[in-house]
Protein backbone atom coordinates (compact mmCIF):
# COMPACT_ATOMS: atom_id res chain seq x y z
CA UNK A 1 0.00 0.00 0.00
CA UNK A 2 1.30 3.59 -0.95
CA UNK A 3 -0.14 5.99 1.30
CA UNK A 4 -0.13 9.43 -0.39
CA UNK A 5 0.63 12.81 1.79
CA UNK A 6 0.23 16.10 0.73
CA UNK A 7 -2.24 19.43 0.47
CA UNK A 8 -5.12 20.39 -1.70
CA UNK A 9 -3.25 20.49 -5.31
CA UNK A 10 0.08 18.59 -4.80
CA UNK A 11 -0.93 16.12 -7.58
CA UNK A 12 -1.93 12.96 -5.02
CA UNK A 13 -4.83 12.64 -7.55
CA UNK A 14 -2.92 12.98 -10.70
CA UNK A 15 -0.24 10.97 -9.74
CA UNK A 16 -2.87 8.06 -9.47
CA UNK A 17 -4.18 8.35 -12.39
CA UNK A 18 -0.62 8.48 -14.04
CA UNK A 19 -0.07 5.10 -12.72
CA UNK A 20 -3.48 3.76 -13.48
CA UNK A 21 -2.74 4.78 -17.55
CA UNK A 22 0.67 2.44 -17.13
CA UNK A 23 -0.80 -0.24 -15.44
CA UNK A 24 -3.32 -0.19 -18.59
CA UNK A 25 -0.82 0.43 -20.58
CA UNK A 26 0.79 -2.68 -19.38
CA UNK A 27 -2.25 -4.32 -20.23
CA UNK A 28 -2.90 -5.11 -16.07
CA UNK A 29 -6.21 -4.64 -14.81
CA UNK A 30 -7.24 -1.16 -12.85
CA UNK A 31 -9.38 -0.64 -10.18
CA UNK A 32 -10.12 3.22 -9.59
CA UNK A 33 -11.89 4.43 -6.52
CA UNK A 34 -13.43 8.05 -7.12
CA UNK A 35 -13.85 10.97 -4.72
CA UNK A 36 -17.56 11.60 -3.48
CA UNK A 37 -16.04 15.55 -3.43
CA UNK A 38 -15.14 15.72 -6.65
CA UNK A 39 -16.23 12.59 -8.84
CA UNK A 40 -13.65 13.69 -11.46
CA UNK A 41 -10.89 13.15 -8.99
CA UNK A 42 -9.21 9.81 -7.25
CA UNK A 43 -8.86 8.78 -3.56
CA UNK A 44 -7.31 5.40 -4.36
CA UNK A 45 -6.10 2.79 -7.00
CA UNK A 46 -5.43 -1.14 -7.02
CA UNK A 47 -3.67 -3.39 -9.58
CA UNK A 48 -4.64 -6.83 -7.97
CA UNK A 49 -2.17 -8.83 -10.61
CA UNK A 50 0.87 -7.19 -8.85
CA UNK A 51 -1.03 -6.87 -5.12
CA UNK A 52 -0.13 -3.00 -5.10
CA UNK A 53 -2.87 -0.06 -4.45
CA UNK A 54 -2.21 3.45 -3.66
CA UNK A 55 -4.70 5.65 -1.09
CA UNK A 56 -5.02 9.15 -0.56
CA UNK A 57 -4.22 8.84 2.96
CA UNK A 58 -4.46 12.86 4.17
CA UNK A 59 -7.85 14.09 5.86
CA UNK A 60 -10.83 13.68 5.80
CA UNK A 61 -9.96 10.57 5.02
CA UNK A 62 -6.43 9.68 7.17
CA UNK A 63 -4.71 7.10 6.58
CA UNK A 64 -1.67 5.97 8.35
CA UNK A 65 1.25 3.08 8.21
CA UNK A 66 0.84 0.38 10.38
CA UNK A 67 4.08 -1.83 9.22
CA UNK A 68 6.27 1.14 7.45
CA UNK A 69 8.24 -0.32 4.91
CA UNK A 70 7.00 -3.87 5.52
CA UNK A 71 3.27 -3.53 3.89
CA UNK A 72 3.19 0.19 3.47
CA UNK A 73 4.99 3.20 1.98
CA UNK A 74 4.40 6.51 2.25
CA UNK A 75 4.59 9.08 -0.59
CA UNK A 76 4.94 12.92 0.44
CA UNK A 77 3.63 15.28 -2.13
CA UNK A 78 3.91 17.46 0.25
CA UNK A 79 7.77 17.72 -0.05
CA UNK A 80 8.25 20.08 -2.79
CA UNK A 81 5.83 22.60 -1.30
CA UNK A 82 7.04 25.84 -0.88
CA UNK A 83 6.21 26.37 2.86
CA UNK A 84 6.74 29.77 3.12
CA UNK A 85 4.72 30.94 0.34
CA UNK A 86 1.75 29.08 1.69
CA UNK A 87 2.64 30.91 5.40
CA UNK A 88 2.27 33.87 3.85
CA UNK A 89 -1.19 33.54 2.58
CA UNK A 90 -2.43 32.09 6.09
CA UNK A 91 -4.73 34.92 6.42
CA UNK A 92 -6.23 33.85 3.40
CA UNK A 93 -6.25 29.89 3.23
CA UNK A 94 -7.30 29.61 6.83
CA UNK A 95 -10.58 30.97 6.48
CA UNK A 96 -11.34 29.37 2.95
CA UNK A 97 -10.76 26.16 4.92
CA UNK A 98 -13.03 27.17 7.57
CA UNK A 99 -15.60 27.79 4.95
CA UNK A 100 -14.77 24.62 3.38
CA UNK A 101 -15.43 22.55 6.60
CA UNK A 102 -19.53 24.70 7.09
CA UNK A 103 -20.09 23.52 3.82
CA UNK A 104 -19.51 19.91 4.32
CA UNK A 105 -20.62 20.13 7.67
CA UNK A 106 -24.37 20.85 6.38
CA UNK A 107 -24.30 18.82 3.85
CA UNK A 108 -23.79 16.46 6.01
CA UNK A 109 -26.52 17.18 7.94
CA UNK A 110 -29.00 17.19 4.88
CA UNK A 111 -27.93 13.65 4.16
CA UNK A 112 -28.63 12.15 7.41
CA UNK A 113 -31.89 13.98 7.82
CA UNK A 114 -33.00 12.63 4.11
CA UNK A 115 -31.45 9.18 5.94
CA UNK A 116 -34.07 9.49 8.65
CA UNK A 117 -37.11 10.31 5.63
CA UNK A 118 -35.82 7.24 3.99
CA UNK A 119 -35.79 5.26 7.36
CA UNK A 120 -39.20 5.81 7.96
CA UNK A 121 -40.54 5.10 4.52
CA UNK A 122 -38.43 1.85 4.28
CA UNK A 123 -40.09 0.75 7.72
CA UNK A 124 -43.63 1.49 6.66
CA UNK A 125 -43.26 -0.55 3.48
CA UNK A 126 -41.71 -3.60 4.80
CA UNK A 127 -45.33 -3.79 7.29
CA UNK A 128 -47.01 -3.96 3.98
CA UNK A 129 -44.24 -6.29 2.01
CA UNK A 130 -44.27 -10.14 2.44
CA UNK A 131 -40.75 -10.57 3.02
CA UNK A 132 -41.19 -14.42 2.94
CA UNK A 133 -42.23 -14.16 -0.19
CA UNK A 134 -39.02 -11.76 -1.35
CA UNK A 135 -37.18 -14.33 0.33
CA UNK A 136 -38.21 -17.43 -1.30
CA UNK A 137 -38.15 -15.67 -5.37
CA UNK A 138 -34.59 -14.63 -4.83
CA UNK A 139 -33.90 -17.99 -3.26
CA UNK A 140 -35.05 -19.93 -6.33
CA UNK A 141 -33.16 -16.94 -8.45
CA UNK A 142 -29.89 -17.87 -6.93
CA UNK A 143 -30.68 -21.46 -7.35
CA UNK A 144 -31.35 -21.01 -10.85
CA UNK A 145 -28.14 -18.67 -11.60
CA UNK A 146 -25.13 -19.20 -9.28
CA UNK A 147 -23.95 -22.16 -9.72
CA UNK A 148 -21.40 -24.38 -7.44
CA UNK A 149 -17.69 -23.38 -7.61
CA UNK A 150 -14.85 -25.52 -5.70
CA UNK A 151 -13.74 -22.07 -4.54
CA UNK A 152 -14.04 -20.14 -0.98
CA UNK A 153 -16.31 -17.71 -1.87
CA UNK A 154 -14.80 -14.09 -1.21
CA UNK A 155 -16.53 -10.65 -0.25
CA UNK A 156 -15.36 -6.79 -1.10
CA UNK A 157 -17.39 -4.11 -0.52
CA UNK A 158 -17.42 -0.81 -2.25
CA UNK A 159 -19.77 1.84 -3.42
CA UNK A 160 -21.05 1.80 -6.98
CA UNK A 161 -23.03 5.43 -6.04
CA UNK A 162 -22.60 9.00 -4.45
CA UNK A 163 -24.07 12.29 -3.45
CA UNK A 164 -21.53 14.27 -5.24
CA UNK A 165 -21.31 17.62 -6.37
CA UNK A 166 -22.62 16.13 -9.85
CA UNK A 167 -25.94 15.50 -8.29
CA UNK A 168 -26.40 11.55 -7.38
CA UNK A 169 -24.17 9.59 -8.93
CA UNK A 170 -24.14 5.94 -10.17
CA UNK A 171 -21.22 4.27 -12.35
CA UNK A 172 -23.61 1.70 -14.52
CA UNK A 173 -20.80 1.41 -16.75
CA UNK A 174 -19.24 -0.66 -13.59
CA UNK A 175 -21.84 -3.05 -13.88
CA UNK A 176 -21.92 -4.10 -17.72
CA UNK A 177 -18.20 -4.29 -17.33
CA UNK A 178 -18.24 -6.89 -14.57
CA UNK A 179 -21.98 -8.75 -15.46
CA UNK A 180 -23.35 -10.08 -19.39
CA UNK A 181 -26.57 -10.44 -17.44
CA UNK A 182 -28.08 -8.15 -15.31
CA UNK A 183 -31.49 -8.63 -13.20
CA UNK A 184 -32.73 -5.11 -11.90
CA UNK A 185 -35.34 -4.91 -8.84
CA UNK A 186 -37.80 -1.79 -9.47
CA UNK A 187 -38.21 -0.98 -5.58
CA UNK A 188 -38.75 2.41 -4.48
CA UNK A 189 -38.61 2.33 -0.83
CA UNK A 190 -36.05 -1.05 -0.99
CA UNK A 191 -38.14 -3.47 1.50
CA UNK A 192 -38.00 -6.50 -1.09
CA UNK A 193 -34.90 -5.61 -2.85
CA UNK A 194 -33.09 -5.26 0.90
CA UNK A 195 -33.86 -8.77 1.50
CA UNK A 196 -33.51 -10.31 -1.97
CA UNK A 197 -30.16 -8.78 -2.05
CA UNK A 198 -29.29 -10.47 0.90
CA UNK A 199 -29.86 -13.69 0.32
CA UNK A 200 -28.18 -13.60 -2.90
CA UNK A 201 -25.38 -12.46 -1.37
CA UNK A 202 -24.84 -15.03 0.98
CA UNK A 203 -26.13 -17.65 -1.56
CA UNK A 204 -23.16 -16.50 -3.80
CA UNK A 205 -20.49 -16.50 -1.13
CA UNK A 206 -21.65 -20.26 -0.21
CA UNK A 207 -21.73 -21.53 -3.60
CA UNK A 208 -17.77 -19.97 -3.76
CA UNK A 209 -18.53 -16.96 -6.02
CA UNK A 210 -16.57 -13.89 -5.88
CA UNK A 211 -18.67 -11.49 -4.59
CA UNK A 212 -18.67 -7.20 -4.96
CA UNK A 213 -21.21 -5.99 -2.72
CA UNK A 214 -22.31 -2.53 -3.62
CA UNK A 215 -23.65 -0.40 -0.24
CA UNK A 216 -26.10 2.22 -0.49
CA UNK A 217 -24.87 5.44 -0.05
CA UNK A 218 -27.19 7.09 2.25
CA UNK A 219 -27.56 3.47 4.41
CA UNK A 220 -24.17 1.44 4.12
CA UNK A 221 -24.83 -0.17 7.50
CA UNK A 222 -28.14 -2.09 6.59
CA UNK A 223 -28.51 -1.83 2.64
CA UNK A 224 -27.27 -3.15 0.13
CA UNK A 225 -28.06 -1.27 -3.44
CA UNK A 226 -26.23 -3.91 -5.79
CA UNK A 227 -24.62 -7.00 -5.92
CA UNK A 228 -22.13 -8.01 -8.42
CA UNK A 229 -20.68 -11.34 -9.25
CA UNK A 230 -17.73 -11.47 -11.68
CA UNK A 231 -17.06 -15.65 -11.19
CA UNK A 232 -20.82 -15.74 -12.49
CA UNK A 233 -20.86 -12.17 -14.74
CA UNK A 234 -24.12 -12.03 -13.37
CA UNK A 235 -25.31 -8.62 -11.23
CA UNK A 236 -28.44 -7.86 -9.34
CA UNK A 237 -29.44 -4.21 -9.06
CA UNK A 238 -31.63 -2.37 -6.96
CA UNK A 239 -33.07 1.06 -9.28
CA UNK A 240 -35.24 3.56 -8.11
CA UNK A 241 -36.28 7.35 -8.93
CA UNK A 242 -33.73 8.86 -7.13
CA UNK A 243 -30.66 6.32 -8.21
CA UNK A 244 -32.62 4.85 -11.59
CA UNK A 245 -30.55 1.80 -13.49
CA UNK A 246 -30.81 3.59 -17.30
CA UNK A 247 -28.88 0.32 -19.07
CA UNK A 248 -31.18 -2.07 -21.18
CA UNK A 249 -30.76 -4.82 -19.22
CA UNK A 250 -33.88 -6.81 -20.18
CA UNK A 251 -35.00 -8.69 -16.72
CA UNK A 252 -36.61 -6.89 -14.14
CA UNK A 253 -38.79 -7.57 -11.23
CA UNK A 254 -41.16 -5.34 -9.92
CA UNK A 255 -41.24 -4.92 -5.61
CA UNK A 256 -45.13 -4.30 -6.34
CA UNK A 257 -45.63 -8.01 -6.64
CA UNK A 258 -44.52 -8.47 -2.91
CA UNK A 259 -46.54 -5.63 -1.20
CA UNK A 260 -50.44 -5.77 0.17
CA UNK A 261 -52.67 -3.50 -2.24
CA UNK A 262 -54.65 -1.80 0.19
CA UNK A 263 -51.78 -1.76 2.82
CA UNK A 264 -49.12 0.03 0.55
CA UNK A 265 -52.32 2.73 -0.80
CA UNK A 266 -53.04 3.53 2.71
CA UNK A 267 -49.43 4.90 3.26
CA UNK A 268 -49.01 6.55 -0.20
CA UNK A 269 -49.05 9.46 1.29
CA UNK A 270 -46.77 9.42 3.69
CA UNK A 271 -44.00 7.47 1.27
CA UNK A 272 -44.70 10.41 -1.60
CA UNK A 273 -43.88 13.32 1.40
CA UNK A 274 -40.91 11.85 2.16
CA UNK A 275 -39.98 10.91 -1.20
CA UNK A 276 -40.10 14.54 -1.85
CA UNK A 277 -38.54 16.09 1.23
CA UNK A 278 -35.55 13.99 0.69
CA UNK A 279 -35.15 14.99 -2.93
CA UNK A 280 -35.07 18.35 -1.75
CA UNK A 281 -32.77 17.39 0.79
CA UNK A 282 -30.15 15.49 -1.22
CA UNK A 283 -30.84 18.66 -3.81
CA UNK A 284 -29.50 21.14 -0.95
CA UNK A 285 -26.80 18.70 0.05
CA UNK A 286 -25.56 18.35 -3.74
CA UNK A 287 -25.75 21.89 -3.60
CA UNK A 288 -23.82 22.28 -0.73
CA UNK A 289 -20.97 19.97 -1.86
CA UNK A 290 -21.09 22.05 -4.89
CA UNK A 291 -20.07 25.45 -2.96
CA UNK A 292 -17.48 23.17 -0.85
CA UNK A 293 -15.20 22.04 -3.67
CA UNK A 294 -15.42 25.92 -5.40
CA UNK A 295 -13.76 26.63 -1.86
CA UNK A 296 -11.47 23.53 -2.32
CA UNK A 297 -10.45 25.23 -5.86
CA UNK A 298 -9.44 28.32 -4.34
CA UNK A 299 -7.39 26.82 -1.65
CA UNK A 300 -5.64 24.47 -4.01
CA UNK A 301 -5.19 26.96 -6.60
CA UNK A 302 -2.65 28.49 -3.87
CA UNK A 303 -0.47 24.94 -2.84
CA UNK A 304 -0.59 24.39 -7.07
CA UNK A 305 1.34 27.82 -6.86
CA UNK A 306 3.57 26.81 -4.17
CA UNK A 307 4.53 23.25 -5.33
CA UNK A 308 7.46 22.58 -7.03
CA UNK A 309 6.01 19.89 -9.83
CA UNK A 310 9.22 19.60 -11.48
CA UNK A 311 10.64 17.59 -7.99
CA UNK A 312 7.48 15.60 -8.29
CA UNK A 313 7.76 14.49 -11.77
CA UNK A 314 11.34 12.97 -11.15
CA UNK A 315 9.79 11.28 -8.18
CA UNK A 316 6.61 10.10 -10.31
CA UNK A 317 9.00 8.60 -12.29
CA UNK A 318 10.72 6.59 -9.98
CA UNK A 319 7.44 5.25 -8.96
CA UNK A 320 6.77 4.11 -12.25
CA UNK A 321 10.06 2.19 -12.31
CA UNK A 322 9.02 0.29 -8.98
CA UNK A 323 5.77 -0.81 -10.66
CA UNK A 324 7.46 -2.00 -13.24
CA UNK A 325 10.03 -4.08 -11.66
CA UNK A 326 7.20 -5.27 -9.48
CA UNK A 327 4.99 -6.52 -12.52
CA UNK A 328 8.36 -8.05 -14.13
CA UNK A 329 9.09 -9.94 -10.66
CA UNK A 330 5.38 -11.15 -11.00
CA UNK A 331 5.77 -12.11 -14.52
CA UNK A 332 8.84 -13.60 -13.76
Amino acid sequence: MYIIKGGPGTGKSTLMKHMAVKMAEWEQPVELYFCSSDPDSLDGVRFPSIKVAMADGTAPHVMEAHCLGVCERLVCQADWLDYDQLERKRDHLLPLYEQNKRLHQRASRFIAAAARLSDDSFTATCEVTDLKKAENVAMKLGEQMLAHLPEKGMESRRFLSGITPKGLLMFEETLAHYAKQILVIEDEQGAASSVMMSVLRQLALERGHQVITCLCALHPSRKIDHLIIPTAQIAFCTTNSMMPITLDTGRRIHAGRFRDTAGYASIKQRLRFNRRASEELLDGACQLIAKAKEVHDQIEACYVEAMDFTLAQQHKERLVLELKQRLEEQIG
